[in-house]
Order: structure tokens, then sequence, then C-alpha cells
């Protein structure tokens, strides 16, 4: 436990020196601020946009159209940033043999592997929680209205999707090492998901659903159909992080 809580520790001070903490809290922050200015202005945008002879009515911009935006900014460009940020968390280590240094004195596996992903998931639950809470504040002043438990829902089911990705990527950098390989196996098995959600009767069981749940949700009080989800997300999660820790311990380095 001592040697997972200085690794845990190693890696926060290199969210500070690489600046992924800052990158994430200014991306998220920024993507708080404009949720709720772009639901409550957008519409008046278009409408000055519109050429002579066409009308476009659309309706007032309600506080839902806020958390709206808001999924849809992070499920995209959040999870862009995600994946540069993150893609190469362990498979950069082993490009600069830094884990061959770590083992040989004496860090287990389980610390490398456990470390990397708990440090990954405090400074990106950090600044997601920080750019949620900027955008609760703003949507109540463009706004009347209140969050929901399905909003609350979708804003944990798009961390959780984060994170399994984190997962992924230290599961593929265990076994493959190179970041073009970890990128490519990864972005493979997110599409094996996106293919599987076809079938409809998959979609409620699907950790891709999570993606999407945001928006469904936000005008929806079907929370509990999306359970199977957030459950198989959970153990696919460590599924991953358990078969890194028996790889690495396995492989020589």
């Amino acid at each position: 436990m001592k040697q997972l809580m200085v690794f845990i520790k190693k890696e926060l001070l290199e969210s500070l020196r690489q600046y992924r903490l800052f990158i994430l809290l200014t991306v998220f922050i920024v993507f708080g601020l404009l949720s709720p200015a772009t639901a409550k202005f957008m519409p008046e945008l278009l409408k000055s946009l519109t050429t002579e002879g066409i009308t476009i009515t659309l309706p007032p911009p309600v506080y839902l159209d806020s958390w709206l935006q808001f999924f849809k900014n992070m499920s995209q460009m959040g999870l862009i940033v995600v994946i540069i940020l993150y893609g190469g968390i362990l498979a950069d280590e082993f490009n600069k043999n830094t884990i061959e240094l770590l083992r040989t004195k004496g860090l287990s596996s389980f610390s490398i592997v456990a470390g990397k992903f708990i440090g990954a998931a405090l400074v990106l639950g950090l600044s997601y929680l920080i750019g949620f809470l900027v955008s609760v504040i703003y949507a109540a002043i463009y706004f009347e209205g209140a969050l929901s438990s399905e909003i609350i829902a979708g804003v944990f089911a798009l961390l959780l999707f984060y994170l399994l990705l984190v997962a992924f990527f230290i599961f593929f950098a265990t076994w493959i090492r190179k970041l073009v390989g970890v990128m490519l196996a990864s972005g493979l098995s997110i599409m094996l998901l996106f293919l599987l959600n076809i079938k409809e009767s998959f979609a409620k069981f699907n950790p891709v659903s999570l993606l999407s749940l945001g928006g469904v949700l936000a005008g929806d009080s079907g929370v509990a159909d999306y359970t199977g989800a957030f459950v198989i997300t959970l153990v696919l999660i460590a599924v991953l992080l358990i078969a890194g820790v028996l790889i690495l311990e396995k492989r020589d380095l």
C-alpha cells in the first residue's frame, strides 16, 4: 500500500509538470461556461444569420437545453482531449524505460497499474467536477430550473466512460507497449462496442451507451434502464486493470 501511495503521488506530480491538470481544468471550465451560453444565445444567433425571405422559428431555450449542450461538448471535444492526454499514459513509460527502472527498485506491477489509473481518475474527476459545477452555476444564471437525477446520472456516465478509455490504454500498454499499437487496439475495441450497439436489446448494457446517455436521460426518467451499462462498464474496468497487472507481472521487462 505504501508503494501504491508513493506512485499515485508521482502521477499527480507528473500531471502538474506535464500540464495535464491545467489543460483538463481549462477545457472543462470552458465547456462549463460555453454550454449554457451557447444554449441561451444560439437561437438568436441563428435568427441573425437567416437570409431575406427565410424565416426560422425556434422555441425559446430552456434549462434542459443547457445540459444537452454540455453533454454534446463533453462527449465529443472532451473525449478527444482525454484521448490525447491519456493515450500514452503507460506506453510512454515503456518508451522511456522508466517502468524497467521502477521494477528494479522493487515497485510491484499492481502499484504501477493501479497507481496510473487512480492518478488519472483523480485528475480527471477533479477537472470534470469543477467543469460541471461551473456549468451548474451558469445554467442557473441563464435559465430557471434545477438538476435532476437523470442529468446527474448522465454527467457521471460520461466520466465513467473516460475512465474506461484510460483502463483500455493501460491494459493494451502492458501487452503491446507501443503508443501506436495501444491507440489502434483501443480504437478497435471501442469500435467493436459501437458495432454491438446496433442491436437494440444490447444497447442498454453496452458501455458506449454512456456517451449518449446524458442526452437520452436529460429528457427521460429511465435511469434504471441503463443500470446494466453502468455495472458492465465498472466490471470491464476492473477486468482490464487486473489483466494488465497479470500481464505486466509475467512478461519480461
